[in-house]
């Protein structure tokens, strides 16, 4: 339909409310002046609102939305354009300044021709100076190449004890120098199995023990500590006796170029780019990354990485992710419970006592779920139903014979069953949902405050 047949039409409309509304006006007595100027005011802006949105309004909103288009296009344009340049030139910019560093080093170890105290301090101003420089320079190179997806990612299970004892031993010197305590508390007990790219995770780990010794006061102490999470994650924590940072500042931590309010501080060197790379990288490898600090007494940074596991466990992950929070929470519990039975340590009757937990939580499950796709008229809701009777009736089915003959390879049937169905479930089924939710947010928030209140 034409521009102008809708505009014809509206008008139309418009004359024949106004006919219909001095018509009703006719059955009144005499109206006065001011009454009937007042009316015609009304019919000429409700006649004129057309026109003048068709003929003025909408042409400046394309032309304007059109400008903006463009220029988030440019912009995206000029910024692949950078990160293409930059990840290019990391040969470039790399490879003269280690010359220039290692020419310097030639000059201050060479026994044939010793250097004058003088020379010295200029070498060693040529070195501290290359070094800074090469630091800043693999750290935008790094962000320029995740940015630009050129980074690639090589996903293995390794030893974590390993890397922690390379990582510290990395470390020590810096933190000698400012004659910081280093401990590693990470493998003390522990000897997991992690799924990642070890070379990238070191790059993170490296990154941030850096920064706390860094940051930290003269004299202060770093901790590397770990312990295993019950989602089939370890996490990997960095602990300083620093100044801590200001909440002010919270929102900002990962961002680049960002010092946290140190950018006047000439005596602690950096762009604020560590911390960027650290993040994408830890994202990249499907881990997750988090701070704790308190102005005054320290902070914690950590990450989290997976476990390397056995097939039959399940890791949650954002892919997994219905857009609803109270569904989600419920499927992550859900998978921690099912890799909490797998676990080949405990006794038959806390096998039993999990797996209890485990089908009463998912008939919990079922009900909010349900209620949340009533509050807002998911129109499945049926099916979905039954889909939930049908689960419930099989797990049920198998639990009980589990009970009765407590076989192990009835566990396994029934945990394979429920894995399988999990993931499935979310992601054909419970993925649907997380649309229908957007304007019945209130109802969905009473619809399970009112399961809370019954349960």
């Amino acid at each position: 339909m034409s521009g102008l047949t809708i505009l014809l039409r509206i008008a139309a409309i418009i004359f024949v409310v106004e006919g219909m509304i001095m018509l009703a006006l006719s059955r009144f007595a005499q109206l006065s002046p001011q009454v009937t100027t007042a009316i015609d005011v009304l019919m000429l802006v409700l006649i004129s609102s057309p026109f003048i949105f068709v003929l003025v309004i909408k042409p400046y909103v394309a032309a304007r939305t059109q400008e903006i288009n463009n220029a988030r296009e440019i912009a995206e344009r000029a910024n692949r354009t950078k990160d293409e340049f930059l990840a290019h030139m990391s040969h470039e910019l790399r490879t003269p300044l280690n010359a220039v560093i290692g020419f310097a080093q030639l000059l201050q170890y060479n026994p044939g021709e010793p250097l004058s105290p003088a020379q010295v301090d200029y070498t060693n101003s040529i070195i501290y100076s290359g070094k800074h420089l090469l630091e800043i320079i693999n750290g935008m190179l790094d962000l320029a190449a995740i940015e630009a997806d050129r980074v690639h990612i090589s996903m293995e299970d390794i030893d974590a004890r390993v890397l922690f004892e390379e990582c510290i031993s990395l470390m020590r010197p810096a933190a000698e120098a400012r004659k910081i305590k280093l401990s590693n508390l990470a493998s003390n007990g522990l000897n997991p199995q992690l799924h990642t790219d070890v070379v990238r995770l070191k790059q993170a780990l490296i990154n941030l023990l850096s920064n706390a010794i860094k940051y930290n006061v003269v004299g202060g102490a770093v901790t590397l500590d770990a312990k295993l999470m019950g989602d089939g994650y370890f996490r990997i924590s960095v602990i300083d006796t620093g100044k801590g940072i200001a909440h002010e500042y919270y929102n900002n931590i990962f961002e680049p170029f960002d010092r946290l309010g140190v950018e006047s501080t000439r005596s602690i060197e950096g762009t604020g780019i560590g911390l960027t790379v650290t993040k994408k990288l830890v994202e990249k490898m499907k881990g997750r990354i988090g701070f704790e600090s308190q102005e005054g007494a320290g902070s914690t940074f950590w990450v989290e990485i997976p476990l390397a596991m056995e097939q039959k466990q399940l890791l949650w992950n954002e892919d997994l992710s219905v857009g609803v929070e109270a569904i989600d929470s419920d499927h992550k519990i859900l998978i921690e419970l099912l890799n909490k039975v797998s676990d080949p340590v405990l006794s038959h009757t806390e096998v039993s006592e999990v797996l209890t937990e485990l089908l009463n939580y998912t008939v919990g499950h079922f009900k909010r779920e349900e209620a949340v796709m009533a509050a807002c008229g998911y129109p499945k809701l049926a099916e979905h139903m039954r889909i939930h009777h049908l689960l419930a009736a099989k797990a049920t089915l198998l639990a009980e014979e589990w009970s009765e003959s407590e076989k192990p390879e009835v566990v396994e049937q029934l945990l394979d069953f429920l894995r399988a169905w999990l993931v499935k479930h979310i992601m054909e089924e419970d993925k649907a949902i997380g649309r229908y939710i957007l304007g019945h947010e209130r109802e969905v928030d009473g619809a399970l405050q009112n399961i809370e209140k019954t349960a």
